[in-house]
């Protein structure tokens, strides 16, 4: 899965999906933080913030955790395997109140509340804006009620949710950084492709493939990596042993967006 991502986050949005590149030069920045370990770390530390605001994890299934709100009106709440946090708004009533002249403020969803859940600034009073009667009344909260708590829950986990989500790319970036110089070279001296399964028979194709990749790298922090370690195997591989004429070289550099030009 992790690969899948770099492969997305890596290519030029009009190109196929491809894998990334190790390289020997420096990077916009070193990745120091990724791994499996550290994913599960990150995915813990944002599992605790929730539950130091009252969301209790309930269950785990398929990599998705399940949250218990600390308040029944509250729906419940699901971290996904890509560190994604999302609510569900209840769809049936949560509790049957028998409405006198009011309804206990723990009862009324629709006040203004803390992000745990908690009625603030209601003066003291047990305050209702439900209508009163002697019928049982289920209660049910506003979308707008729901929506303010979920984006207050949001806002204050977002830096753990943010630290899962760039130790998650790169992880992914570095998983691929890894492995494409053997690519390249299976793709140069085997005619393994890139991408698909049809072998690239000449050397003139070889070299087209490796230049067309590299050309349809995106501009991005991710699609930079790629390009960077790419043109370190050109570096030692084609231009010394394999020279690139001057209208491969003006092919390639033809389709790069950002006016990159090849080593």
């Amino acid at each position: 899965m992790l690969a899948l991502l770099a492969f997305a986050l890596a290519q030029d949005p009009a190109s196929a999906p491809v894998s990334a590149a190790r390289s020997e030069e420096s990077f916009d920045y070193e990745i120091v933080v990724y791994g499996e370990p550290a994913l599960r770390q990150a995915r813990w530390d944002a599992i605790i913030a929730l539950k130091r605001l009252g969301w209790e994890p309930v269950d785990k299934a398929g990599g998705w955790t399940v949250f218990k709100p600390p308040r029944r009106w509250m729906g419940r709440a699901r971290l996904d395997p890509d560190g994604d946090l999302t609510f569900g708004y209840p769809v049936v009533a949560f509790q049957k109140a028998q409405l006198v002249e009011s309804t206990s403020i723990e009862a009324n969803p629709n006040l203004s509340r803390d992000i745990a859940g908690n009625v603030v600034d209601v003066g003291g009073k047990n305050v209702s804006t439900l209508p009163a009667g002697s019928a049982g009344f289920w209660v049910l909260p506003s979308r707008a009620v729901l929506d303010a708590a979920y984006a207050r829950v949001r806002e204050a986990v977002r830096p753990e949710l943010d630290q899962y989500a760039r130790i998650r790319r790169d992880t992914a970036i570095r998983a691929e950084l890894d492995v494409l110089p053997d690519q390249l070279d299976a793709l140069w001296n085997d005619g393994i492709p890139l991408v698909g399964s049809t072998p690239v028979e000449s050397e003139k194709a070889r070299k087209a493939a490796v230049l067309g990749f590299w050309a349809t790298r995106a501009d991005t922090f991710e699609g930079r990596q790629v390009t960077k370690a790419t043109e370190a195997w050109i570096r030692n591989t084609l231009v010394d042993a394999h020279a690139i004429t001057d209208a491969e070289r003006e092919k390639a550099e033809s389709l790069r967006q950002d006016g990159r030009k090849l080593p």
